[in-house]
């Protein structure tokens, strides 16, 4: 008898709040007591300093009990409906920007369940969603629309989405094409750079007739250029082949211990060059061979050795250690270089990306090498990330289950 006394006594507040008092200070009243709740939870979750910092007017006295959320003093004027809609999305974003779009509408959601108890579904209704952006409380907007305004909506999303279909249909039409495009292109390429890296060779060596150092000098850049050129077309081709799913791997026993140490004794050339000291490291526990596709897994170390090389500063030194990892092998490739951006990090594995300072450090880089990588690692089910810090290095990690 006293919960139905007790449920009585609420629905009669409730009725003597909507019938008695004026619309304007019902109004104040409940958007006054929205804020209140607002600040209460955001002064729980990011601190009474910083409610009181976003919103003067604002005041939450902490208690003793970190249990107890403290108590809110508001001096909003809840009459003055545009201060009272920007104090409200000031404590919002607050709240968005320390949680999160998701958890801030889940706190939203529960202030407003109470609201809707303590006074009506209807004032909450009116009162309150005019005042909240428009990206919370969806579902509390949509019972508020009639079923034509419900059935409109509808088709406008159906539309929308029949467009959307329409766009993607086209994009894949562009990409078929641009790949068509970008594979005839490679492979024409390829046959000249082909006989052009034969004729400098064999003029390289002298085959052809004696050159002056003058000469020999500008046959060696001209080579170098040459086999740029052919590196940037199979990556290019590779990258197609990527794209279009049809890079495929032809699995192998691989001492991955020894290849990475042909690459290594390949590529020193290219670290004398500049001055770098390949260092190579591995446990003394045997690592067993493991099923690789040898040519592609052995491009991923190549890319990740040459760019720790180029990226580096005369004098410092590229580390490569293989160790086995419980039922993984693990491969570092660690350098003292100009490290990735802060902020960059997120897009280093994508299509012909390249960080700000690597544009830089070297203006002729594809920026296909890394998304190359990562497929093909991927594609032997292991993992590639990295650690860096701009100016100081880099370290990828590759990791091949056994």
């Amino acid at each position: 008898m006293k919960m139905v006394a007790r449920a009585q006594g609420v629905i009669a507040a409730q009725w003597y709040i909507y019938h008695t008092m004026n619309a304007a200070s019902a109004a104040d009243e409940i958007i006054g007591h929205f804020i209140t709740l607002l600040a209460q939870t955001a002064g729980t979750l990011l601190g009474p300093t910083e409610v009181s910092a976003l919103v003067p007017e604002i005041t939450v006295r902490t208690g003793i009990s970190r249990l107890w959320r403290g108590r809110v003093e508001n001096r909003i004027d809840c009459s003055d409906r545009i201060q009272a809609q920007t104090k409200m999305g000031i404590l919002i974003h607050g709240l968005e920007r320390t949680l999160g779009a998701e958890l801030t509408e889940s706190w939203l959601e529960d202030i407003y369940t109470k609201l809707e108890k303590a006074y009506t579904p209807a004032l909450a209704n009116e009162h309150i969603l005019p005042l909240v952006p428009e990206r919370y409380l969806e579902k509390y907007r949509l019972r508020l629309l009639s079923a034509e305004e419900l059935a409109t909506m509808l088709e406008h999303e159906r539309e929308r989405d029949r467009e959307l279909a329409r766009a993607n249909v086209q994009l894949r039409e562009i990409d078929r094409r641009k790949s068509e495009f970008i594979s005839v292109v490679a492979h024409q390429l390829r046959t000249p750079l082909a006989g052009f890296k034969w004729a400098l060779d064999l003029l390289v060596k002298g085959q052809a007739g004696p050159v002056t150092p003058e000469q020999k000098q500008i046959l060696d850049k001209s080579y170098e250029g040459n086999e740029h050129m052919i590196s940037l077309v199979e990556e290019m081709l590779r990258a197609d082949r990527v794209e279009g799913g049809h890079f495929d791997i032809t699995p192998a026993s691989v001492d991955i211990v020894q290849v990475v140490k042909n690459i290594i004794s390949d590529i020193t050339p290219l670290a004398e060059k500049k001055q770098i000291t390949l260092v190579f490291e591995h446990g003394a526990e045997t690592i067993p061979h493991i099923m690789l596709d040898p040519d592609k897994i052995r491009a991923v170390f190549q890319n990740l050795i040459e760019n720790a090389i180029s990226y580096s500063p005369a004098g410092s030194a590229v580390t490569v250690v293989v160790r086995k990892e419980e039922k993984n092998v693990l491969i570092t490739v660690s350098d003292q270089g100009i490290g990735i951006p802060k902020g960059e990090e997120g897009e280093i594995f994508s299509r012909l990306y390249r960080a700000k300072n690597a544009r830089l450090a070297r203006p002729d880089g594809s920026g296909l090498g890394l998304y190359i990588a990562k497929n093909i690692v991927t594609l032997h089910g292991g993992t590639i990330r990295f650690e860096s810090v701009e100016n100081k290095g880099t370290t990828f990690f590759v990791t091949l289950p056994l």
